[in-house]
């Protein structure tokens, strides 16, 4: 029994230890918040007001508006007009919304608020409750003639099924720009059965026509907000190399004097994988996008397949709310994708493909990037896209190749040779 209780007893301290190692061995991880940008352009727009939504639904608008205002104000960025102020002050002008405002009505809106801008929309929404049945059965067992016998018995279970939509349509006006910025229309559809009959009682336990309608609201007021709310994502970085001495320095926040060592490795060897990544890290929660965009690419070219690198670039490049925002264009096929050959400056920049494809002097070129496009939690690639970089004008035009000139490059975005030009 003591031998037993023994061997028992070390297995378990082996597991700990396993554990902790395990633990101990774990690559370092920091977190640090970063700005994520903005959809629509909102300039230096600082408060704005909403307005009473219209729709179809009586009495539901006052409160869509009371929930984007409040969705608003958790993000922190923009003031929002306090609602009831906000009517007050409409009815006192003697401004009346029974339909979607116009740009007129819209300006009349928000000069008698004094405020930036004015969202307004409408809201629709439509419910239906049903009662349903569903079969089921249950078994009966009696004695005839000394033998027990079974008999199935059929009955129908009562049950309700809620199903509905949820409409939103909203407009953001610029007083400064005297136009509307940004529109969205989403609609989100809810169906689900609820159980009403459990033993021997019958109970009601599913939620409100008006407070399933709320509920829908609210999933398509939260993606609207941020379309022109600037926010913050939680971003994890893996600091590379728990052995190097600059990463411990970090990892006892002592960041200052981990980046002279990173930087005098890299004077050392400028292909030190482990310096660049965090050197990258480090500039990007500083906020210098274009420094750790730097580092991270450099660092890539080292270890191509370094997945992780690849979600640090594309959340990089798209986390800088100084910089010029890029424009996704669509490309229809990958073939027709002209790649940069060679670029000795700005001004000769070489491209494969001249008379043959049938390319002439004068012919503009956007000059595109593939990033990554992320999902709503900024942790996972679910697709790519391609963005506008710069503009490439065709000077020369040769039998297989062509040169021509950058222009209107975007702001903190290098051109690298390599990047594509599509046709």
């Amino acid at each position: 029994m003591n031998r037993t209780r023994t061997i028992l007893t070390l297995l378990a301290v082996a597991i700990f230890s396993l554990i902790v190692i395990g633990t101990s061995f774990s690559a370092p991880v920091i977190q640090f918040d970063n700005y994520e940008r903005s959809t629509w352009d909102i300039g230096d727009m600082e408060c704005i007001a909403v307005v009473d939504m219209v729709g179809h639904n009586p009495g539901i608008g006052e409160d869509v508006s009371d929930l984007i205002a409040e969705r608003i104000k958790q993000h922190k960025f923009l003031r929002v007009l306090d609602r009831k102020k906000t009517n007050q002050t409409l009815e006192s002008a003697g401004i009346h919304i029974h339909g979607i405002p116009d740009i007129r009505q819209a300006k009349r809106i928000c000069e008698a608020l004094n405020v930036d801008g004015v969202i307004y929309g409408s809201m629709d929404g439509n419910f239906t409750t049903s009662r349903r049945y569903r079969r089921n059965y249950r078994y009966y067992y009696n004695n005839d003639d000394n033998r027990r016998r079974r008999r199935r018995v059929d009955y129908e279970v009562p049950y309700i099924n809620r199903s509905g939509f949820a409409r939103l349509k909203l407009f953001l006006y610029s007083r400064d720009k005297d136009k509307i910025i940004g529109e969205m229309e989403n609609k989100k559809s809810f169906s689900k059965d609820y159980d009403l009959y459990y033993g021997d009682y019958y109970q009601s336990n599913y939620p409100s026509d008006s407070r399933m309608l709320m509920d829908l609201v609210d999933a398509i007021v939260k993606k609207a907000v941020y379309k022109f709310t600037p926010h913050f994502v939680r971003r994890r970085r893996e600091l590379s190399n728990k052995n190097n001495s600059g990463t411990k320095l970090a990892m006892e926040t002592k960041w200052e004097e981990a980046v002279v060592i990173w930087k005098k490795q890299l004077q050392e060897n400028p292909g030190d994988f482990t310096a660049l990544k965090n050197l990258g890290i480090y500039n990007e929660m500083e906020g210098n996008t274009t420094r750790a965009i730097d580092c991270y690419m450099r660092a890539r070219k080292i270890k191509p397949g370094d997945k992780k690198l690849v979600i640090y670039l594309g959340q990089a490049r798209n986390a800088d709310l100084t910089g010029k925002p890029l424009k996704a264009i669509k490309v229809a096929d990958e073939k027709n994708l002209v790649k940069i050959a060679k670029i000795e400056s700005n001004e000769r920049v070489f491209i494969l493909g001249g008379e043959e494809k049938g390319i002439k002097t004068g012919d503009e070129f956007p000059i595109v990037r593939k990033i990554p496009v992320f999902n709503d939690d900024v942790i996972k690639i679910v697709g790519r896209a391609y963005c506008r970089i710069g503009t490439l004008k065709i000077n020369k035009v040769f039998e297989g190749a062509s040169m021509g000139t950058i222009t209107d490059v975007a702001k903190d975005y290098k051109i690298e040779v390599g990047d594509s030009v599509v046709k």
